[in-house]
């Protein structure tokens, strides 16, 4: 044969099979680390195979290394998988994992502290490619970050998750040197499958970039991201198991954060525009201090479980509320410019700030609770539209500044909607008395259209005198006592009922036509007077007019329907002033004589 075509012949069929070699994701050889210490990773001679290491060529291999330090000087270096333990990795380049493509093919890469911590320390990117695995684990500290060095610049060891990394045992992720980051990319997974923890000093900050899916998996304790992580999730986020906690003031959720039954996500600050999914029994809390609030711009919350605000948080932009689960405004403050509607809110202490309202929607539930005084600022405006129960007995407090420029005071407001009800099951105040006298005269406002009932406790609730109350709805005093401080009209569709052996007291001023209906007591220490026209005032039960109080009855003449009048069912009490005057009904003032007699007050149970 001629040797010439011969070795064309032999060239055409070499060359696929040597492309195919180029091309082949699983590795040829197995490449292992000498242990050598502050050698080079180009160094030929502390690997203890050598097929054109470290240059790759036509051949891929797996790398092995239990120890040592081995400084990464190869451009562009590219292997199957890393079995790395108990070692250090640093240099100036990155280096690409890119796994096995053949899915009979098991092996995956490891970086584990089985005797010691390991470092990943090289100012450069280590890539788990999109077929490749790295499984973290180990009882001793994995570290990522350069060293320290004088060269000014700040540089950056990044892990780069295009394909899966899981992460377990108690040795955790620490920030080293100048710093840490980990990228998610859109293919990638890292799954924390233990109650494995990410920490460091401040002075070396890590960050953790989500673009793809983050979660923690496995174990029912706590997998905490301390003040050295910050956190951006742009995609999804998921706590399927335990509690994942960010300590610090930099958590970010602009994707999708889903958090499992049973589960828990708390945060301490940072700013939110995404969603946030909680199942039945997940839990979401906030812990943000007052110095670095957590900000929700816009943020959409789906929430069958328990949102818990125990810290400082401020609500922007369009946000949504919805699910069968309940938020917690455990402590802190509650903030911001955005209109809130949450179906189903508990208050058992904090500031509410919020200068757009909070709404309890109809078929939703507000539910006060708790021993700790509570704080409305001025412009804050609660409307209730479904049922709102209190049954702590912590104080709800006004803290309204001084009027605004043109001297209008600004007061916070409690509106009960037509068809909602509040209902008063505990002893407290509706108190005017935060750190002393409010600078307004008018701090606080109640404003009910719907059922406003005093039940349960056999105590007494307080409406001080800085609350003004207007009531076109239902009075309902079932048991204890309720006080009223503040001036009072009881006309137009106003009603109150007063069941027996309760009482409602006024202690300032009461206008009105309007009877009072049911057998408990009402008691007047301010002024009482019927309002702009006579009226014949009814009266289920007692009825005792206190030494300060002034009863001012209009005469208009001798009919009984031209003058005031008092029914009363129960007994009177009288130990005030009564007052007389002239009343004029379109013909004149009443001009009496000695002889005219007037009924003006009967009682079934007698006067005293």
């Amino acid at each position: 044969m001629n040797a010439k075509f011969f070795a064309g012949t032999l060239a055409t069929i070499l060359s696929p099979m040597l492309l195919m070699g180029a091309n082949s994701r699983a590795a040829d050889v197995t490449a292992v680390w000498n242990n050598g210490f502050n050698e080079s990773w180009s160094d030929a001679t502390q690997w203890s195979t050598n097929p054109d290491i470290p240059n790759n060529g036509a051949m891929t291999y797996d790398v092995t290394i239990s120890a040592g330090n081995i400084i990464q000087d190869v451009s562009g270096l590219t292997i199957n998988n890393l079995m790395f333990d108990s070692a250090f990795l640093q240099g100036t380049q990155g280096l690409t994992i890119v796994g096995e493509s053949d899915p009979m093919n098991m092996t995956i890469s490891t970086w584990k502290t089985t005797t010691s911590n390991s470092q990943i320390r090289n100012a450069a990117t280590v890539t788990i490619g999109p077929d490749a695995t790295l499984a973290i684990s180990g009882g001793f500290v994995h570290s990522l970050g350069p060293l320290d060095n004088a060269d000014m610049m700040a540089d950056t060891t990044t892990l780069a998750v295009d394909g899966t990394v899981t992460l377990a045992g108690s040795g955790g992720i620490g920030t080293l040197g100048e710093g840490a980051a980990i990228d998610v990319a859109s293919s990638g997974l890292f799954n924390i499958t233990d109650n494995s923890d990410f920490f460091g000093p401040e002075s070396e900050p890590g960050a953790i970039t989500n673009e793809g899916t983050f979660q923690k998996s496995g174990g029912s304790g706590l997998t905490n991201f301390t003040n050295a992580w910050s956190f951006t999730n742009l995609a999804t986020l998921e706590v399927l198991a335990g509690t994942m906690a960010f300590s610090g003031n930099s958590f970010a959720n602009d994707g999708v954060a889903s958090v499992a039954g049973g589960a828990t996500l708390e945060f301490a600050g940072g700013m939110s525009t995404g969603e946030f999914g909680l199942s039945a029994l997940g839990n979401l809390r906030v812990d943000a201090m007052q110095s670095a609030p957590q900000l929700f711009d816009g943020a959409t919350f789906t929430n069958d479980g328990t949102v818990t605000i125990a810290g400082y948080a401020n609500f922007t932009g369009k946000l949504t509320f919805t699910g069968a689960g309940s938020l917690v405004f455990a402590s802190g403050q509650l903030g911001g410019d955005a209109p809130l509607t949450i179906p189903n809110l508990i208050w058992q202490s904090g500031r509410i700030t919020n200068s757009a309202g909070i709404t309890n929607p109809g078929d939703g539930t507000l539910l006060v609770s708790g021993s700790a005084g509570k704080i409305l600022d001025d412009e804050v405006l609660i409307t209730i539209e479904g049922a709102a129960t209190v049954t702590g007995t912590g104080n709800i407090n006004t803290l309204a500044e001084p009027p605004s420029m043109d001297g209008t005071p600004v007061p916070a407001t409690i509106a009960i909607a037509a068809g909602g009800s509040l209902e008063l099951q505990s002893a407290l105040k509706f108190s005017d008395n935060v750190n002393g006298n409010n600078a307004t005269p008018v701090a606080g406002l109640i404003s009910n259209a719907g059922l406003l009932s005093k039940t349960t406790s056999t105590g007494t609730v307080t409406i001080q005198g800085m609350w003004d109350f207007e009531n076109s709805g239902t009075i309902d005093v079932d048991t204890g006592k309720l006080e009223i401080q503040t001036p009072f009209a009881h006309s137009g569709t106003s009603v109150i009922d007063v069941a027996a052996d309760a009482t409602i007291e006024f202690d300032d001023s009461v206008t009105g036509a309007n009877d009072f209906a049911g057998e408990g007591t009402v008691v007047f220490n301010g002024d009482y007077s019927t309002g702009a026209s006579v009226a014949s005032i009814s009266f289920g039960g007692n009825v005792s007019f206190g030494s300060n109080n002034l009863l001012t009855l209009k005469l208009g003449g001798t009919d009984a329907r031209e003058y005031d009048s008092l029914t009363i069912d129960g007994t009177l009490a009288l130990a005030g002033d009564l007052e007389l005057t002239s009343f004029d009904l379109e013909g004149g003032e009443y001009v009496g004589t000695i002889d005219d007699m007037f009924t003006l007050a009967t009682a079934t149970g007698g006067i005293t």
